[in-house]
Parts: C-alpha cells; sequence; structure tokens
C-alpha cells in the first residue's frame, strides 16, 4: 500500500568511540516509504486541491481512502492466514487465504485505471497508487514472512526470536532490501509511465512526473544509506564489530 513507494525514517548518531560517524536508516517496510513519500508531497497536495475542478477533490479523497482500505485489507487478510494456519490447524486453507494477498493490489489497480479512464486527472493519490503496488508486490513476500515469525512468536509461541544483525551480515541483509526496494521502483516506474502514455496529456499527469523524481532520489538516497554499512559496519551494543566482517 508505502503492503509498501505495502513506502523511509532516516536516524544519525554518533558511534561510541566518537571517532566514527555511524549512519542508520532503519528501513521499516514498504508502508513507511509511502508515508514517507505522502509526508513529503501532502503540502503539494492541499495547494494542488484548490485547483481541480469540482469533481477533483472527492476523486482525490476517495483514491486515497482506498489506499488506506488496500493497506488495511493487506493486513487483515495475512493476519485471517496465519489465524487459520496455525491456530484452527488449516494450512491448506491459511496458505490459500495468504495467496489472495495480490488481489488487494488488483483492486487498487483496476480502481485506479478506471478513475482515470474516466477523465480524472491524475493526482498524487492517484502516483502513490502506483507506488503502493510496487512496493506491495516487491516487499510482499518478505512482510508475509514476518509477520508469519512474529505470529509464532507471540502468538503460537513456537517460534524464536532472530538474532540481531551487525557488521557485513547487516549490510548484505540491508543491499537485499535495497534490491527489494528496486525492483519496487521499477514495477511502480512501469505502471506510472504507461499512465502517462495512455493518458497523453502532459497536464493531466504531471502529478505522477512528480512522484516518480522524487521517488528516485528517495531510492538514490536509499543506495547512499547502503553502501555506508559497507563502509561503516553496523556495530553491536559493546561498539564493536566482528572480525570475521573484515
Amino acid at each position: 500500500m508505502i503492503d509498501y513507494f505495502r513506502h523511509s525514517c532516516i536516524l544519525t548518531r554518533l558511534a561510541r568511540d566518537k571517532q566514527l560517524l555511524t549512519i542508520q536508516l532503519y528501513y521499516l517496510t514498504a508502508d513507511v516509504k509511502i508515508l514517507f513519500v505522502s509526508a513529503i508531497v501532502l503540502k503539494k497536495l492541499l495547494m494542488q486541491e484548490k485547483k481541480l475542478p469540482k469533481r477533483g477533490p472527492i476523486i482525490v479523497n476517495f483514491v486515497a481512502w482506498m489506499i488506506v482500505a488496500c493497506e488495511i485489507a493487506f493486513w487483515v487478510v495475512i493476519v485471517l492466514g496465519l489465524f487459520t494456519r496455525y491456530v484452527l490447524k488449516q494450512k491448506k486453507a491459511g496458505l490459500l487465504l495468504l495467496a489472495l494477498t495480490p488481489v488487494v493490489d488488483v483492486v487498487l489497480l483496476v480502481v485506479t485505471s478506471v478513475d482515470l479512464y474516466r477523465g480524472a486527472t491524475a493526482t498524487i493519490p492517484h502516483a502513490l497508487a502506483a507506488v503502493y503496488i510496487g512496493v506491495s508486490l516487491a516487499f510482499g513476500k518478505s512482510m508475509i514472512q514476518w509477520a508469519d515469525e512474529k505470529f509464532q512468536q507471540y502468538v503460537t509461541k513456537e517460534g524464536t526470536p532472530k538474532p540481531k544483525l551487525y557488521g557485513m551480515e547487516y549490510a548484505k541483509h540491508y543491499a537485499k532490501s535495497w534490491f527489494r526496494h528496486l525492483l519496487a521502483y521499477v514495477i511502480g516506474a512501469a505502471l506510472l509511465a504507461g499512465t502517462v502514455y495512455f493518458i497523453n496529456d502532459a497536464e493531466r499527469t504531471a502529478s505522477l512526473w512528480y512522484i516518480l523524481r522524487l521517488w528516485t532520489v528517495v531510492l538514490g538516497v536509499d543506495l547512499l544509506f547502503t553502501a555506508s554499512y559497507f563502509l561503516f559496519p553496523k556495530k553491536d551494543k559493546r561498539g564493536t564489530v566482528s572480525k570475521k566482517d573484515w
């Protein structure tokens, strides 16, 4: 939905040895990235709303609420699937419910496409819908896996928490996350570019290009943080990095 571009919080702190600057980016989920982008462009959205035709604000609110509804539906389906699988002991039914998560993306894609087909001007919520779909498809599997682990750990009391990663292990893990971000970007950019081509009207698609440029910047910044973890490996609470990482 920022199932998120299922969508980032950047924190900087001084390392305990006071000699290196450790930059930490907590890459929460595709959904947080979407919220991050939404917060940046909120002012622009409110400014544009006054310039839209009378039906504009209604459409903007409708598409924006559809993104929220799809995000809620995404997690509801996951919780129901995990509950059915582990609590009701119906593994096949649980897997079937989990397999339905892409349907949420299809619904959002259809709603947005129909709205644009009927002549609506492409707005920021329309662009965020493409970001949500890209993030959901790229991060959906990892988000379901994360939810599965947490469900077993806290509900069924069967799972065990994974050890925290540091040094090169964390850097490699974060790099995999960036490649998922890149995949989300490719999917979302393809949807945005396809929409621009389909509408073929520069004035009606200005917001789509704005979000695509902004997302490109976010992707680039995320790449810089990825590289920083290889240059300045994340340290544990003792401020040390395992020798095997070097």
